[in-house]
């Protein structure tokens, strides 16, 4: 202890810290301050589509201590954000394949509904014959070629006919070819009983041809 030479009577520790380190460090009994941008930053990361605003605001909170709940953020906000860009992704693809799919089958639907109406008109005009070819019914171009771009492959034996179109492999009479015999009415009252053909229009898209 040391004395105070003006005053016998007073003692003080020697080792007494300055006003500067009395200063320096947290007051007895204070809390060191928290983080909140990290807390926020970790709590939007988990929120898939928010997660990118969780890297950003968690990014801001490694500037702070404690830094363990902003890193955890940037790393799980990158992560979601990845996640949510691929799910996206998929969902869109998967969107676009359907839409692709509803426009072919709705080309093949008239297609096949003015072939149908010109045979049975050409059949009144000729004894129930049907006619040798489609080139005879006189029809456009786009009513007798498919969306790939081929012709439709009419057959008939003089009384039943069939149109149908090739399948993944380009070659005909295969197991992925689709054929649609005449006479099935309108797609509206037999909407494409025919499963095959969603298969034989999602061939060329999920190849990639």
């Amino acid at each position: 202890m040391a004395k105070d030479p003006g005053n016998p009577y007073a003692m003080y520790p020697d080792d007494e810290p300055t006003l500067e380190e009395q200063g320096s460090g947290p007051m007895p009994g204070e809390r060191p301050a928290g983080n909140p941008a990290g807390t926020v930053g970790l709590i939007l990361s988990i929120l898939g589509p928010l997660a990118p605003i969780g890297v950003i605001v968690s990014l801001m909170g490694l500037r702070r201590e404690p830094k363990g709940l902003a890193i955890a953020g940037v790393i799980v906000g990158i992560l979601m954000t990845l996640l949510t860009i691929g799910c996206a992704g998929v969902i869109g693809w998967a969107f676009w394949v359907n839409m692709q799919i509803m426009d072919e089958q709705q080309d093949i639907t008239q297609d096949y509904a003015a072939i149908q109406t010109a045979i049975e008109q050409y059949k009144l005009d000729n004894n129930g014959q049907t006619p040798p070819d489609l080139n005879t019914l006189g029809l456009p171009a786009d009513a007798t070629t498919s969306p790939f771009q081929d012709t439709y492959d009419y057959r008939t034996d003089g009384t039943n006919w069939s149109i149908g179109f090739v399948g993944e492999d380009g070659i005909l009479d295969t197991q992925d070819d689709t054929r649609i015999e005449g006479g099935r009415g309108t797609f509206e009252d037999d909407p494409f009983g025919w499963q095959d053909l969603q298969q034989a229009l999602m061939y060329p898209i999920m190849s990639g041809s």
